[in-house]
């Protein structure tokens, strides 16, 4: 069953994606994410990793 804003109140959509990632950074972009920032991490064993994330405000 798909849920809705309506069901949930969610307000936003966020997602991130490697910073290196730049095809991912601009579909995401043409889909109306804004990115907000870089986070300094460590994924999968890898260090000096940085993610991107992503937020998407839905519409009322």
């Amino acid at each position: 069953m798909l849920r809705t804003k309506k069901d949930t109140g969610c307000t936003e959509l966020r997602i991130d994606t490697n910073e290196k990632n730049t095809v991912a950074r601009g579909m995401y972009r043409k889909l109306g994410y804004v990115e907000i920032g870089i986070v300094k991490t460590e994924f999968n064993g890898h260090k000096q990793v940085n993610l991107v994330p992503l937020e998407k405000c839905l519409e009322n």
